[in-house]
């Protein structure tokens, strides 16, 4: 029996409703041609659709009315990520397509004016609740535009990656109800910035800083004093101007971190790894290339800590011996090395 046969018969002896999940992991330009294999794939096709919770258009050229037609099409799903080359005129012309979706993601937008932003999210602003603006073009008054139209209600915003500034970030501090911001690998935002914003955030429970150059001591200590209490996750990755003086105080206030992330903090030492045993709620941490980190404080660490699951220690030195590994194993402790 031929493989292509043996898939054939698989699909045969499966319900529908089976099919039709497999079909919805697909990408949407592939969805359509599935209908044309039988009566049985035609019918999973269709299901399919409504089992969608995300319509990604990511890859696809610009083109509207096939964009209409996909959305009216999925009528569960609840995010969109838009096209990477869509204009301001193209979201005008979808519309009240956009109203239903409570997740909006448009990456790379170097298109966008203010107005253009500005009136993408009035038109689904009632539901919006996370917004992300990956590595696009952030115009300098978004923020303060979209509060004088009182869409402030953003949970989750994902800013990585953008040319988003202090004066950028200060006005989001109007967004109180903000659980989740991303700020990743954005060189124009530094403590100033967070500074105005993490004193209006008392929810804020996940805040990623991946790369952020700018990031001290300071900042640490404002992070610990304003949202330190709530956090859950917190990103320093790539951060090189923190020491242990700022680490130490600030994981000494985060009682509720379940992840922490520090690889290529090339300034942080033993006194770092220590200060994270004692944080009994950490889940995961990760502290690849760290080469002031020993074998010694590591062994330790398995040690003293009781609630870890996942330690990644990629290129960072002496963890990968028999002993470390087997340590962490008895502990319960997946060691990525």
């Amino acid at each position: 029996m031929s493989e292509g046969t043996s898939l054939a018969s698989f699909f045969d002896s499966v319900p529908v409703e089976i099919v039709a999940k497999i079909f919805s992991f697909c990408d949407l330009c592939d969805i359509p041609n599935l209908c044309t294999v039988n009566k049985k794939w035609a019918e999973a096709e269709q299901l399919s659709w409504r089992q969608l919770v995300e319509v990604n258009f990511y890859h696809w050229p610009v083109h509207v009315p096939v964009m209409l037609s996909i959305i009216e099409k999925c009528p569960n799903a609840t995010k969109i990520v838009l096209p990477r080359g869509i204009s301001g005129s193209d979201i005008a012309a979808l519309g009240p397509a956009l109203q239903r979706f409570s997740t909006l993601t448009l990456a790379h937008g170097r298109r966008l004016t203010l107005d253009g932003l500005a009136d993408m999210l009035t038109v689904n602003g009632p539901l919006i609740a996370e917004l992300n603006l990956v590595s696009s073009k952030i115009p300098p008054h978004l923020f303060e535009e979209l509060s004088s139209r009182r869409l402030n209600k953003f949970t989750h915003v994902n800013l990585s990656g953008s040319t988003v500034t202090d004066a950028t970030l200060r006005r989001l501090r109007h967004c109180k109800q903000l659980e989740s911001l991303n700020l990743s690998n954005c060189p124009g935002v530094g403590h100033k910035g967070l500074s105005r914003l993490l004193p209006n955030t008392p929810h804020l429970r996940h805040l990623y800083l991946y790369y952020n150059t700018h990031i001290t001591n300071a900042t640490l200590d404002l992070i610990a004093t304003r949202v330190g209490p709530v956090l859950t996750e917190l990103d320093l990755q790539g951060c090189p101007s923190i020491t242990d003086q700022g680490f130490l105080r600030c994981v000494g206030m985060c009682a509720r971190l379940k992840l922490l992330r520090m690889s290529e903090c090339s300034n942080l030492t033993d006194a770092s790894l220590a200060a994270c045993a004692r944080c009994t709620t950490l889940r995961e941490l990760q502290c690849s290339d760290m080469p002031q980190i020993s074998r010694t404080a590591i062994e330790h660490y398995l040690n003293t800590q009781t609630s870890l699951h996942f330690l990644m220690m990629y290129g960072t030195v002496q963890c990968n011996d028999e002993a470390i590994l087997q340590l962490a194993q008895e502990k319960g402790v997946r060691l990525y090395v």
